[in-house]
């Protein structure tokens, strides 16, 4: 609660109360904080901007995921296993040990400063396997043998059953990517 009330409390004082005695309540009421927040920051462009980030992010973390599953479900071979142990111990290396090259690389393939340049499916590849190998195997043959595509099996068969894991991956990203912001 108190780091809430300092918060709080303290956008209602001039800066030199605020120092002064920062527990304490304002002795004059200052709404000048907020009237400098609103005039000097683009709060609907900053908001807007998340939005469209957070979106367009989550969407193809979960359709790039299931589609990238698909295949190391249903396809089990020697190529599927070692891409899956590759992701697996990519994802087991913490993100802040690969800060610096990443940033490099990013600016090198000049995506610093773009919307374009975020995102990253892994989380959403490994909740997305997991639940696939829950699928029968026996419904993927059962559309080969009627002559759906593999596309086919996979958008009008698989991809409708991974609802409850879309919408799991897409809050856990949601809520990822909304607070990178």
């Amino acid at each position: 609660f108190i780091p809430f009330y300092l918060i709080v409390v303290n956008t209602f004082k001039s800066l030199q109360e605020t120092a002064a005695n920062p527990m304490g309540f304002p002795k004059k009421w200052v709404f000048d904080n907020y009237i400098r927040v609103f005039a000097e920051t683009p709060l609907l462009t900053s908001f807007g901007n998340s939005l469209i980030i957070t979106v367009c992010s989550v969407l193809l973390m979960v359709l790039i995921g299931a589609m990238a599953a698909y295949p190391v479900v249903f396809n089990s071979n020697r190529l599927n296993r070692w891409l899956t142990l590759y992701l697996l111990a990519g994802f087991m290396i913490p993100f802040q040990t690969t800060l610096i090259p990443l940033f490099q690389l990013m600016t090198d393939l000049h995506l610093i400063d773009k919307k374009y340049g975020m995102g990253g499916a892994v989380f959403v590849f490994f909740l997305m396997r997991g639940y696939m190998r829950t699928i029968p195997a026996e419904l993927n043959e059962a559309a080969i043998i009627d002559g759906c595509s593999v596309w086919g099996i996979f958008w009008r068969i698989i991809f409708p059953l991974l609802n409850p894991i879309t919408i799991t991956s897409a809050i856990y990203q949601t809520m990822w990517i909304w607070n990178d912001f």
